[in-house]
């Protein structure tokens, strides 16, 4: 661990990569903590989404508390403390700031109210109009002078923070904060999820060490228009071209998340040199179940906006069994698919089943980095038309399969993903030769 982080503090651009269980995370978080000791100027953390920073943050507050968070989308109670808002009192402000403000924002009033003012006498003549454009124009000017003043106040409280953290977006679009305080480290968390353009935007003549933590073969950038993302490479990382192109960098081998049955899902499928940590070897078996590794295969055709009401049903019967026959506890058990209707339709169809529990249903994306002991897997395609959409993307059926410690029990049409995909196909010879697919889940018959 310290002969990794010293490597790492020694180079401008470092980068790891770390296969899902092998500790990125773990690692990030012990190299903050020497960066910060050694730092003058704030080290900056950015994350693609708010719960992977509030994930990170959380696992950091345990060795500083001279943390800021900017954005207010932080859902965790334990994170809110440290946003911004919060951290910012008019003590820490200059006066002279503080009496800006004050001028600026009387300005804002007053041109607000000639807006409204305009609005309400407009008449559709070509005049009126003209004018009515300039009042709005001087508008937005006052307003960016505000925006430029509240990012003055935030200066004051951030130079004397360790860390300031954000998610990419909010770096990208207020560029200007780093470039006053002048911040030398900037830390890429998850950083095969950030668009490149967002990751150059977070950049300024101060920085100068980069380091991005993440995993390429899992997740990739997202953008909405899915078809200009592949013709236009937008869902290529950074961190992505710099390990293609063979920069240096460093790659963690060794997963301490699955039992080896699971493991040997995605390695050698995904990953060629992935090995096992010893203490993978001692989890306990899941009760009640036959195997601890489980594809529940049907041809029960989904629906047309991807819900498989079959599946739902299955899944919801087995988180059932183990919670009330297996002794099992919801924090135990996640729910995961790769379709956002199908976890609404498990979350709308659960209360059926239990009568009050905090079962996690999720999809796929939103719980990468996230692990569960037992996790439940509904994949939904099944139909005759041979197409299986995203479920062909290495990088989906990657982070699907290596969410889980302890048990993995899948559901979905093996023949049809097999016939579509050549990852698939792998999957399914390495669950023959476990003899781990069926039409039915393994219930045991001991009790």
């Amino acid at each position: 661990m310290i002969e990794k982080n010293y490597h790492w503090i020694q180079r401008s651009q470092p980068s790891q990569k770390g296969p899902p269980g092998t500790g990125k995370t773990h690692l990030s978080v012990h190299l903050v903590r020497t960066l910060i000791s050694n730092a003058k100027t704030p080290t900056v953390i950015i994350t693609y989404t708010n719960d992977s920073l509030d994930k990170f943050l959380l696992k950091l507050s345990c060795y500083t508390s001279n943390i800021l968070r900017f954005g207010s989308q932080t859902r965790l109670p334990e994170i809110s403390k440290f946003n911004v808002q919060f951290q910012t009192t008019n003590e820490m402000v200059n006066p002279c700031l503080k009496r800006l403000y004050y001028v600026v924002n009387e300005e804002f009033k007053t041109k607000f109210a000639i807006v409204q003012q305009m609005h309400s006498n407009f008449d559709g003549s070509e005049e009126s109009y003209q004018s009515l454009l300039a009042a709005q124009r001087a508008l937005r000017d006052v307003q960016e002078k505000l925006k430029t003043i509240r990012i003055m106040f935030q200066f004051y409280v951030a130079r004397k923070a360790d860390i300031i953290a954000m998610t990419s977006t909010f770096a990208a679009r207020n560029n200007f904060l780093f470039r006053l305080l002048q911040c030398k480290i900037v830390i890429f968390e998850e950083a095969a999820e950030i668009l490149e353009s967002h990751v150059l935007a977070c950049l300024t003549e101060y920085t100068e060490h980069v380091i991005m933590i993440g995993d390429h073969l899992q997740l990739k950038p997202y953008t909405s228009n899915y078809g200009n993302s592949l013709t236009s490479q937008l869902n290529i990382s950074l961190f992505e071209r710099l390990f293609v192109s063979n920069l240096k960098g460093y790659t963690l081998n060794v997963q301490y998340r699955m039992r080896p049955c699971i493991a040997d899902l995605i390695h050698p499928t995904f990953y060629t040199d992935l090995k096992n940590d010893y203490s993978v070897n001692n989890y306990p078996v899941i009760r009640n179940m036959d195997k601890n590794l489980y594809f529940y295969t049907h041809f029960w055709n989904e629906e047309c906006s991807f819900f498989n009401l079959y599946e739902v049903m299955k899944i919801l019967e087995l988180a059932k069994f183990l919670i009330e026959k297996a002794s099992y506890t919801a924090n135990d058990i996640v729910i995961l698919s790769p379709y956002a209707k199908q976890v609404e339709c498990l979350k709308s169809e659960a209360p059926k089943y239990f009568e009050s529990t905090n079962l996690n249903i999720s999809t796929v994306d939103s719980f990468q980095g996230l692990e569960a002991n037992i996790v439940l897997l509904s994949l939904v395609r099944s139909n005759n038309k041979e197409q299986i959409g995203f479920l062909k993307e290495k990088n989906r059926i990657c982070v699907a399969l290596s969410r889980a410690k302890q048990g993995l029990y899948i559901i979905g049409n093996l023949p049809l993903l097999a016939g579509c995909s050549e990852s698939w196909r792998s999957i399914e010879q390495i669950l023959k030769s476990q003899d781990a697919i069926g039409n039915a889940f393994p219930f045991s018959n001991k009790e």
